[in-house]
């Protein structure tokens, strides 16, 4: 453990604790033996336990687990009751629920550094609830609350029971091994809505985003090289971060040097590329095709778990599942006929072992069958989840016509002729009114104005048969489209929002989507999202690649190991392998499946780790641009 004194604190240490890495190791990887090295508290250093404590420490102790929302999401994906039970954990509580005391037993908290917890456990600690504290925090304590920390110790004669404090820099909620989230909701309509407050966008954009950052990068120990997209929130983000990495790489403990044992970069010099939600905007309206994007828009789903409406839920890992782990990202079609395939040879396994009789029972042979029996079983558990999952997603699709929703929304894409009797029928009469809204988004974001305004009329004559709360609901999703409808005008806004004074990062919003509007508007192919090369995945292959276009021209640079921020002007053509993509606003399943089949695809093939403010479905993403409308999103 490297001791990081970051608060004149007389009655504990503060250090930074990290695990122990390898390069390649997944994020999933990474974050469980950084939470591993957290629960092992006899590898700490006990200096106010009795010889005989520590004797038990030295050979493993058990200890309650204390967890608030947020790390309780964190460590979800990571362990199971059985993986905490291997490290010492007994009983893993809610750091807000009512607790019993528990004599004899120590307690590891790990909680975010908020006042509430700080409060929570120094009450925890005088009362006592439990004999030995170790307390972790998720990210790094502020030197004011590690003040206020210390101040209620004390005032509460508590400092005693509190062995270590530590910082740990875990960075973010790892929902699979190359994806995360910050679980930071609505901050698309924060940054994008006129009525929001400045000093909250400062905060939130310029501060506690970047801060998570830096614990994402810290936890896999690299310092990357960052792109941005230029004026928006992504770029003061970018820049931000870049600050705190050079600040961090100044001070006197360079957290991404230190090290407990064999502690390696994971990444070679990655490239993080910091990307606005409005890049793309059609990426998280688009129906998909696909198994895991289309279980995670038509079934209800928090994190992992997928719900089946008025029946049971799944957990879904595809470290544990080889069926999610193969298909997941397989055309749907595809997954049904590998589920049916593979069920069928699974129950003639089943049925062969069950079968065997008479002599048979005496040989090797029937020894070993009747061993793999378990193993089938399981398998068809496993599979048996999968075809109720499939069974309700397949509802949805019939009921709501899915594929015509998607083949209409890629034609309105491709910038051919669209057949507008089934255009107009589709806005009208078919699927729920979330695909209708999705549908007429995509339209307003790839189409001339004369469609829009006929697609506008046919839907606005679908409102007119509607009535009480589902004509409210309505007229509520359809401020998603008034302020997509905007975006047709934004060139405008941008050319008079440059002659003001106001550097708003909302005004800059409209400054960074004007290229983006003009390359839709020139017809270049698949700009606006495509099922098989998505925008980000452009922008991500031209920056890996050192080449540029309109697309990426004017991309911010930061390199904070060395300070700059100009690209090379001696043509040095800089390639990465490894690459970080972070959206502001909001990543979904569809753009991360895009990164990953390209990342597979590439010769040698690339680690891109895909994260967000937040993951969400069309139905989630809907609500940001409603709660982002305003007088400029209804300009014609």
């Amino acid at each position: 453990v490297t001791g990081v004194q970051t608060c004149a604190l007389p009655i504990y240490g503060l250090h930074s604790l990290h695990a122990s890495f390898v390069p390649l190791m997944s994020l999933q990887e990474r974050q469980k033996n950084l939470i591993k090295s957290i629960l092992d508290i006899s590898s700490q250093t006990d200096d106010f336990l009795t010889p005989a404590e520590s004797e038990a420490n030295a050979a493993g102790r058990w200890k309650v687990l204390i967890l608030d929302t947020y790390t309780k999401q964190q460590i979800t994906p990571l362990f199971n009751n059985s993986d905490l039970r291997k490290c010492g954990v007994t009983l893993h509580l809610q750091i807000g629920d009512k607790r019993e005391p528990i004599k004899g037993v120590p307690a590891v908290y790990y909680v975010e550094p908020t006042e509430e917890n700080v409060r929570r456990i120094v009450k925890d600690c005088s009362s006592p609830i439990y004999e030995v504290n170790y307390i972790n925090f998720s990210s790094s304590i502020s030197r004011e609350m590690m003040t206020l920390f210390a101040q209620l110790c004390v005032e509460n004669n508590c400092s005693q029971r509190i062995n270590r404090v530590y910082d740990c820099y875990v960075g973010g909620i790892a929902l699979e091994p190359y994806l995360f989230t910050f679980q930071r909701h609505h901050v698309y309509s924060l940054i994008s809505s006129p009525h929001s407050d400045p000093a909250q966008i400062e905060r939130v954009v310029g501060m506690e985003i970047p801060q998570e950052l830096l614990s994402l990068v810290i936890s896999m120990a690299t310092v990357p090289t960052i792109r941005c997209s230029p004026n928006g929130a992504a770029s003061m983000v970018a820049s931000s971060l870049s600050s705190f990495i050079r600040d961090q790489l100044k001070s006197g403990v360079n957290l991404f040097q230190q090290n407990r044992t064999n502690r390696v970069p994971c990444l070679s010099h990655p490239l993080l590329v910091i990307l606005d939600r409005d890049v793309d905007l059609i990426s998280p309206l688009q129906h998909s095709s696909h198994y895991q994007p289309l279980v995670t828009d038509l079934l209800p789903c928090n994190n992992n778990r997928v719900i089946i409406p008025n029946s049971t839920s799944f957990y879904l890992d595809k470290s544990q599942d080889a069926f999610w782990g193969e298909y997941a990202y397989a055309l749907f079609p595809d997954a049904i006929e590998a589920n049916r395939r593979r069920m069928e040879e699974v129950m003639r396994q089943v049925e062969s072992v069950r079968g065997l009789t008479g002599d048979a029972a005496a040989t090797q042979h029937m020894k070993s069958a009747v061993e793999s029996l378990p193993a089938l079983l399981e398998q068809k558990k496993e599979l048996e989840k999968h075809t109720t999952i499939l069974k309700a997603v397949m509802e949805q699709i019939n009921e709501r016509e899915i594929p015509n929703f998607f083949d209409l929304e890629n034609s309105l894409k491709a910038d051919g002729k669209v057949d507008m009797t089934t255009f107009m029928q589709f806005l009208k009469s078919k699927g729920n009114l979330e695909d209708k809204i999705r549908l007429l988004c995509i339209c307003v974001l790839c189409r001339d104005r004369d469609l829009v305004s006929q697609a506008e009329t046919a839907f606005t004559e679908y409102l007119e048969t509607l009535q009480g709360n589902d004509r409210r609901q309505a007229d509520e999703m359809m401020k998603a489209f008034h302020y997509l409808k905007g975006f047709q005008s934004a060139k405008n806004a941008s050319d008079r929002n440059a002659t003001s004074t106001d550097n708003s990062i909302r005004s800059s919003f409209f400054k960074a989507t004007t290229g983006i509007i003009n390359l839709a508007k020139a017809g270049v192919k698949g700009i606006l999202g495509d099922d098989d090369r998505s925008v980000v995945v452009q922008i991500v292959d031209e920056l890996v690649n050192g080449r540029v276009s309109s697309l990426t021209e004017t991309y911010g640079y930061y390199d904070p190991a060395t300070g700059r921020t100009l690209m090379p002007s001696d043509g040095t053509k800089l390639l990465y392998e490894d690459v970080i993509v972070f959206i502001v606003g909001g990543g979904n399943y569809s753009e991360y499946q895009h990164l990953q089949v390209y990342a597979k695809s590439q010769n040698p093939t690339r680690t891109i780790l895909y994260g967000s403010t937040d993951i969400l479905a069309a139905k989630q993403f809907i609500p940001e641009l409603q709660a982002s409308c305003s007088e400029i999103g209804r300009a014609s």
